[in-house]
């Protein structure tokens, strides 16, 4: 159990909060089948995964068009994914809790809002075969997915906005980590496309090293 007290001053604080050992290892399990079945459903249809940005939406066929019950309804929206993604009822219901619940309340405690009011925007994997992916450019997840927002309803506001990455493999400096900026660290610029500036380059080399995941 975590001390979610803790984890939203962290959050305010820094801008992110690490939680070791959060998912079960039945949870990381059904995520590494789900991502490697995806992942050979692409291979198989003949998609170079590469030329995806190394990005495997969940479900695999994007969002339902506007009116289907999956893009309102909690149930519909697990039956469809779990559908697409060929997953066991048993994986599905784990995913269900962890998807639709755990995190939730995560992300409502470090908002600061209702657990009612948390919305589900996107799920995906990043899947890089070795040695062939590129890296990432430094970004923030929020100003991509608010462009995605203001590109689906043309409306100037939106809401606040949080991402959850959970590694499936073991990751350390020297096969690809996370490099996390704290609040106070020069930050890549928006839109989220652009290079970093220099002051977050200068900072990411000689301090980056330091909040690596």
């Amino acid at each position: 159990f975590y001390m979610l007290d803790g984890l939203a001053r962290e959050f305010s604080q820094r801008g992110f909060c690490a939680m070791d050992g959060l998912l079960s290892s039945d949870e990381l399990d059904a995520l590494r089948s789900e991502c490697d079945r995806l992942a050979n459903q692409m291979e198989t249809n003949g998609v170079d995964i590469c030329d995806e940005d190394c990005v495997i939406e969940v479900p695999p066929d994007g969002l339902p068009a506007d009116g289907h019950p999956a893009r309102s309804d909690a149930n519909a929206y697990i039956q469809r994914r779990a559908l697409h993604a060929n997953s066991t009822p048993a994986a599905a219901s784990l995913l269900s809790k962890l998807v639709l619940q755990r995190l939730p309340a995560i992300a409502a405690k470090v908002l600061s809002c209702s657990v009612e009011s948390v919305r589900l925007f996107n799920e995906h994997y990043v899947f890089k075969p070795a040695q062939r992916a590129g890296p990432f450019a430094w970004h923030t997840d929020a100003a991509h997915q608010h462009e995605a927002v203001l590109a689906l309803d043309g409306g100037s506001d939106y809401p606040e906005y949080v991402s959850f990455w959970i590694a499936l493999d073991e990751i350390h400096r020297c096969n690809g980590c996370l490099v996390l900026l704290p609040r106070d660290a020069p930050q890549p610029p928006a839109p989220w496309y652009k290079p970093a500036s220099d002051a977050c380059i200068e900072w990411l080399e000689g301090q980056g090293s330091h909040h690596a995941l």
